[in-house]
């Protein structure tokens, strides 16, 4: 049984507590979640979200994870790049985003046809 109840961020921008900091490192045994190597005194590191805040992860302990501050940058820009991906992905499904080169002859690209097969500015 918990001595305290699991500590939940009121914000995501709330700094994450000395004591939840340490009840990490004891749940996680002071292994760095990337390459499970143990983390030495003095080393720098980090608690991380698991699910990104980005991508819908909740400020809370059970979201958190050790990463030594080297693998933590990695981790961050690979959180970015797949917000990326579902955001780009998702403005194509609603319509939202313009193609760069549109099809010759389409409302988009400015040009219309005659009969007679010469072109013109829309």
């Amino acid at each position: 049984m918990r001595s305290r109840p699991e500590w939940v961020g009121k914000t995501d921008d709330e700094r994450i507590p000395n004591w939840v900091r340490l009840r990490i490192y004891l749940r996680d045994r002071g292994r760095c979640c990337c390459c499970g190597r143990l983390i030495l005194v003095g080393e720098a590191w980090d608690c991380d979200h698991r699910i990104a805040l980005i991508n819908g992860g909740g400020h809370r302990e059970s979201n958190l994870f050790l990463i030594l501050k080297e693998h933590h940058k990695a981790k961050t820009a690979l959180d970015v790049a797949e917000k990326a991906k579902i955001y780009a992905v998702r403005k194509k499904h609603l319509g939202l985003k313009k193609s760069k080169r549109p099809m010759i002859g389409s409302k988009a690209s400015g040009w219309k046809r005659k009969m007679d097969g010469t072109w013109e500015r829309r």
